[in-house]
């Protein structure tokens, strides 16, 4: 048997999410979470796509070049190539989030920006109370569990940040995690928040026993060590605190790419 703590959450609410847009699995199912949080909250959806400026500097270079399907000669790909392939991609993801918001009947909106894809992002969400981003993108740059962007999100974007993992739609369970008491009521609000929008049961795990006032039940659980926290990796949607006291044993960057949950970060 767990322990229940109680805690309210009535007050809460979530009127903009913003969503990062590109092709890649992670980015494709945030979206759909995204429309779906945004269409629960009835909260306004703004998805963005980047086309990265990267691209077009290389075509400066002779190192960027594809196969023709046609001859299998290999040819050096030009600015006014990429741009054509930019326009397609954000043309079929414009399609993408007109579909889905409508299904969920979500006011959105869509843009798109040239530029450094990190800065263009920290820009975009000044008012944003929510960041939805892959964890991996479709960047220039060499990708590896964690992405480039996403890991530059995690430090310098003031708005909470959920970065999406490979889960098609919201995991069965919720999982805040918390090591000290500063942290503790923003995370437990927004597990409660969340948990009542989508339905989900939620658990906070941390590491101190804590006093909760009157509300609605919730189960916690104890850990011995920071490092125990690993051990939900892959089992549901984790949110933590980014200053949190457990950042100060456990490396931040590195939690988040070896969790492979939906990871949000307060």
């Amino acid at each position: 048997m767990y322990p229940t703590m109680v805690l309210h959450d009535k007050t809460m609410k979530l009127s903009r999410i913003l969503v990062a847009l590109d092709v890649s699995p992670e980015a494709q199912a945030g979206l759909k979470s995204a429309v779906e949080l945004a269409g629960r909250a009835g909260a306004r959806l703004s998805a963005v796509y980047i086309e990265d400026e990267n691209w077009y500097q290389a075509t400066q270079t002779s190192i960027v070049r594809h196969v023709s399907r046609h001859t299998g000669e290999t040819i050096k790909v030009n600015e006014k190539e990429i741009a054509r392939q930019s326009k397609a991609v954000k043309t079929r993801l414009e399609h993408q989030v007109t579909q889905i918001s409508q299904e969920w009947k979500v006011e959105y909106n869509c843009r798109s920006y040239r530029g450094q894809i990190d800065q263009e992002l920290i820009n975009a969400s000044e008012d944003a109370e929510l960041v939805v981003i892959g964890r991996r993108g479709s960047s220039f740059h060499t990708k590896d569990e964690l992405g480039s962007t996403a890991r530059y999100l995690v430090d310098n974007c003031s708005s909470p940040v959920l970065i999406w993992s490979a889960f098609g739609k919201w995991p069965a369970q919720f999982y805040g995690i918390s090591g000290d008491e500063n942290s503790y009521a923003a995370v437990s609000e927004w597990v409660m928040f969340l948990s009542r929008l989508l339905h989900k049961d939620v658990r906070m795990i941390h590491l101190h026993d804590h006093q909760v006032q009157t509300g609605e039940e919730i189960k916690i659980q104890k850990v011995q060590h920071a490092h125990d926290i690993y051990q939900w990796s892959g089992s549901g949607l984790v949110v933590i605190n980014r200053k949190d006291e457990l950042f100060k044993e456990v490396d931040l960057h590195h939690f988040v790419a070896s969790m492979y949950n939906p990871v949000l970060l307060l």
